[in-house]
């Protein structure tokens, strides 16, 4: 928000809706946001509410001096990383003709839709039943949401090819001075040459020369931690009217919530889980 004030008004506008709609969700907020504006709106309140435990997110802050790229990442890798990142180069260039192509207007989009498909499946956590499209409708959603944010500025799709086969994929999604990771694939067959951290690490420095912070949204895991200059908490909230369906909206909330944590625990536990489990929390 622009102002305080703008923050505030928008906490109220939320709650005052609640007379109308059943409830309002507001996910991935920032722990200053709620704890300065949302929170207080809560506290008190006649209508019902449900926040979930903090998760994490690690950023990159947008540089403020004349600092290089290459230059911040020396001082986040090992020689050891670097070493292993060139070593990947290399070895892929061996492959064919590397390209990377970066569209990020409605019909630039569009056209490259089909060619994530092919990434997709063949990615490991469509093998395993947690990739992007993996879940009945969600493909549909996406062709049609990704062009459109094209149409305001507010998307950009990253494609990476080995001698035209699309191998690694990514989407960002963008406002100003910002850049949030949303999804990135790889094709498995690939995966000694790590062309999902190559491509990851091309737009991480395109939004470094663009002075735009990057957000790699939850969850948070350790490479990206080691790469970001700051963690933090981020918040969830449902809030239902005080009424007989959002009374049972919320219990079926809550069972949903202890269901995945199950579902969690038991993944845990083997190798493939743990997969799945990293996958649905990006």
């Amino acid at each position: 928000m622009a102002t305080d004030e703008g923050a505030r008004s928008l906490g109220r506008g939320l709650k005052s809706q609640l007379g109308q709609i059943l409830f309002s969700w507001i996910p991935l907020m920032s722990n200053a946001f709620w704890e300065k504006f949302l929170e207080p709106e809560t506290k008190g309140s006649k209508f019902l509410t449900l926040t979930r435990m903090p998760r994490k997110t690690a950023l990159i802050e947008a540089p403020t001096g004349d600092e290089a790229f290459d230059d911040f990442l020396d001082r986040k890798l090992g020689s050891k990383s670097r070493k292993s990142l060139r070593y990947d180069r290399r070895k892929l260039a061996e492959q064919g003709e590397v390209t990377i192509e970066k569209v990020d207007s409605f019909e630039e989009v569009r056209a490259s839709m089909p060619a994530t498909c092919l990434v997709e499946v063949e990615s490991w956590k469509s093998k395993e039943g947690a990739g992007l499209y993996s879940i009945r409708g969600k493909r549909g959603f996406f062709f049609e949401l990704l062009p459109e944010l094209g149409k305001s500025g507010r998307v950009r799709l990253s494609l990476m090819r080995l001698d035209d086969r699309p191998i690694a994929w990514q989407i960002d999604l963008l406002d100003q001075g910002f850049a949030g990771v949303h999804h990135l694939a790889f094709d498995q067959a690939y995966g000694k040459y790590s062309p999902g951290k190559q491509l990851l690490l091309e737009n991480l420095g395109l939004a470094w020369r663009e002075r735009r912070t990057v957000d790699f949204l939850p969850g948070n895991f350790d490479y990206k931690e080691k790469w970001s200059s700051r963690v933090e908490p981020v918040r969830e909230l449902h809030w239902f009217r005080k009424c007989l369906r959002g009374h049972l909206a919320i219990r079926l909330l809550r069972w949903n919530m202890r269901a995945r944590r199950k579902i969690r625990e038991k993944a845990a536990s083997t190798k493939a889980g743990e997969n799945v489990l990293r996958a649905s929390e990006e």
